[in-house]
């Protein structure tokens, strides 16, 4: 409910629809013609992925994160999480 009373728009089936024809959508020959889709997340401001199956992808690279990192320690902060 917002402020004046009004109902709040159903975020999800409007990132739903557009996620959906995303997905569909095609190149003149036929290819995928996006692979995933960039979104804010609702939880505050964080960008999010999502990416398409069949997507090939490749990481620029993998670390392994630890509880004393500290930009996970911030994200857990942030999101009023116990890091673990």
């Amino acid at each position: 409910m917002q402020a004046d009373g009004t109902a709040v728009p159903d975020r999800s089936s409007g990132l739903a629809c557009l996620a959906r024809w995303a997905y569909l959508a095609s190149s003149a020959s036929g290819e995928p013609a996006y692979g995933g889709v960039r979104y804010m997340s609702k939880l505050g401001p964080f960008e999010c992925w999502a990416i398409f199956d069949g997507v090939q992808w490749n990481p620029a690279g993998q670390t392994r994160i630890t509880k004393q990192d500290a930009a996970y320690r911030e994200a857990c902060a942030l999101l009023e999480l116990v890091a673990h």
